[in-house]
């Protein structure tokens, strides 16, 4: 057989087993920190899809794909109806990842679209702009949606707002369990100076956020979460703030002016360091090091992010040839090339060295390309040491191992380069943490798969064929390639003050996996809620009741206005977990719940998540 043959053979029985996949090992320096930690991020999205395990899905599910060219593979390849198993590997990634997220979106719609009397939302600005991008009526405030009439790509796009909506209210809703007359925005101040900036509070206002008014939700449940994040201290702040009051009504009594407190104190400003440096100064000497970094640890950094050549600097007039590379010297010095390519706008190519520490160039414009270019450097080399180690305690810390094989397909897209074919020791070893991941996975029986789909097609038994393979790379390199910049961003980058680190594959993957968590957040499996209520699933509804009532009536929040603040938390989870789990199942009394999973009761409804009515300001 001659090695061509050999090679399309061993495709071949790769593609049998699974994706062709490719070998890498995260101790190495064959990757940059950032490609490292996208690897990471393809792992944990790897474990987000296994968690999901065998799945049914159905025309609907396809049509709700949001990656075209995946939607267009899945309507000619596959039937009607399908299984899936999420945990297996013989999908290309951006399939099983759309797949995923398809099939939430899917249940959570015919969830919405089956409320009787409509879907209760707090208008948002998200929610605005699916009714604007629709040429929908933008509705207002706290309002019901008639959202069965709505067309289906409306119904879609508001998914993930109507979820945002269920998740900011249960997280202003336990604010108020906790904090029933508010937080002076002065102790939210001190929390979290930063975040409560953004909701154009300056902390000197006498004010108090409190979380019993629908309007500005938004504002509530940012001040909600500082609350939440810093509990432990919550109440020493409020003393805090609340003595600061007294204070400032003295000197207003005594006609004194008022005390403003100053943001830009607080701040650690540091200055731009000096670029001129004494003759022979090694780059080593000035370079930022974190305790315990070493110099060989920055030079390996170097290497990865130079490929083992040189370092291209900042130039404002690449287009017509101007060039910088920087390379380090035996000496550690950082050297640098300066000069115009043959060709472009001189006829004879030429070129000047220097050091970058200690030298300057001819004129203000040129030295200030090399100022730039020092500057970026080291943002690029302690963002990669960063990103670097990272991704190594990630992988050591959740895998126990830094040795992995990811997709062929996702690598060559992450990199641009192509790698040697994984062996067969290599996949098995990968199918293994499929396993490990897979023990921990809420997924369905082979019992509850088989009932519902014993007429259908095993799609993941099915071996993949190459060209989908290479469609999943043209998918991955069109995300790569996909530049998101935001408006702050730009500015940085047009003041070359921080370096822009796109990384728009592992956006991608962590965005999936953020996403598939949040529908898992509100997707509950009723067996469990029989757990709940504490009794055995049964279709008589009288026990239902009477179980419920049992619970809410120890639990109910006019029932712990005496218990400590702790407990009185304990008690309202409990009490939601309860109203849950009772609004999903009485909802289902005498019906067969096929999919066993179904979104939560609150999902539409969530003025309910508050035993006091929000009234309209």
């Amino acid at each position: 057989m001659s090695i061509k043959q050999e090679k399309e053979s061993r495709k071949e029985e790769l593609a049998r087993l699974g994706v062709p996949r490719v070998s890498i090992d995260l101790m190495s320096d064959e990757l940059t920190g950032r490609q490292k930690l996208t690897v990471m991020k393809y792992l944990m999205l790897e474990d987000s899809l296994s968690a999901l395990g065998l799945q049914k899905f159905g025309r609907t599910t396809t049509d709700n794909i949001s990656l075209k060219p995946v939607r267009d593979w899945a309507t000619q390849h596959w039937s009607e109806e399908f299984v899936l198993d999420m945990s297996k590997r013989n999908i290309p990634i951006s399939f099983r990842a759309s797949l995923g997220l398809a099939l939430f979106t899917t249940r959570i719609t015919e969830h919405l679209a089956d409320i009787d009397g409509g879907v209760e939302i707090y208008v948002t600005r998200d929610i605005k702009k699916v009714f604007r991008d629709h040429k929908l009526p933008e509705p207002e405030g706290l309002v019901t949606i008639d959202y069965s009439s709505l067309p289906p790509k409306a119904k879609a796009d508001l998914v993930l707002p109507i979820m945002d909506n269920l998740l900011n209210a249960q997280i202003v809703a336990q604010a108020k369990a906790l904090f029933p007359n508010g937080i002076p925005t002065k102790a939210l101040y001190f929390a979290d100076m930063s975040s409560i900036m953004t909701l154009g509070l300056s902390g000197n206002k006498d004010e108090v956020i409190k979380f019993d008014k629908i309007r500005n939700l938004e504002i509530q449940v940012m001040a909600a979460d500082i609350a939440l994040r810093n509990l432990g201290r919550m109440g020493d702040l409020i003393a805090w703030a609340d003595k600061a009051d007294e204070e400032e009504k003295a000197r207003k009594a005594r006609g004194e002016k008022r005390e403003e407190i100053s943001f830009n104190a607080a701040m650690d400003y540091k200055k731009e360091p000096d670029l001129h440096y004494e003759e022979g100064t090694r780059f080593t000497q000035v370079f930022p090091f974190r305790e315990g970094e070493t110099p060989e640890q920055m030079l390996q950094a170097f290497k990865r992010i130079t490929k083992g050549q040189y370092y291209d600097g900042s130039v404002d007039e690449s287009h017509r040839g101007e060039y910088l590379r920087l390379h380090i010297n035996r000496e550690g010095r950082l050297i640098g090339h300066y000069g115009w390519d043959k060709g472009f706008a001189y006829d004879q190519a030429w070129q000047i060295e220097i050091d970058m520490l200690s030298g300057k160039l001819d004129n203000e414009y040129t030295d200030n390309n090399r100022r730039k270019t020092v500057r970026g450097l080291v943002a690029d080399l302690r963002d990669d040491m960063d990103a670097n180690k990272q991704a190594r305690d990630l992988a050591t810390s959740q895998y126990r191992q830094t040795s992995f094989t990811v997709e062929m397909g996702f690598l060559q897209a992450m990199t641009g380069e192509y790698r040697q074919e994984a062996t067969e020791a290599e996949v098995e070893e990968d199918k293994r943490l499929a396993r490990e991941a897979k023990k921990t996975a809420a997924q369905l029986s082979e019992e509850d798969v088989e009932q519902i789909s014993i007429h259908l097609a095993r799609i993941s038994e099915k071996p993949v064929d190459m060209k989908t393979v290479e469609l999943d790379f043209r998918i991955l390199s069109a995300i790569r390639e996909h530049y998101n910049i935001d408006p702050m961003q730009l500015v940085r980058a047009m003041s070359s003050t921080e370096p822009i680190h796109i990384d728009n594959i592992g956006k991608w993957f962590e965005g999936c996996s953020s996403l598939l968590n949040r529908y898992q957040s509100v997707v509950v499996d009723i067996g469990q809620l029989f757990v709940i209520l504490g009794i055995p699933p049964t279709n008589d509804e009288k026990a239902i009741i009477s179980a419920y009532r049992k619970i809410t009536m120890q639990t109910h929040p006019d029932k712990t206005i005496e218990m400590q603040p702790e407990e009185r938390v304990a008690a309202e989870q409990k009490f939601q977990r309860t109203t849950e789990a009772y609004g999903n199942i009485i909802k289902r009394v005498g019906k067969v719940n096929t999919n066993r999973l179904s979104p939560t009761y609150y999902l539409g409804r969530i003025s309910q998540l508050f035993q006091v009515s929000f009234t309209e300001e």
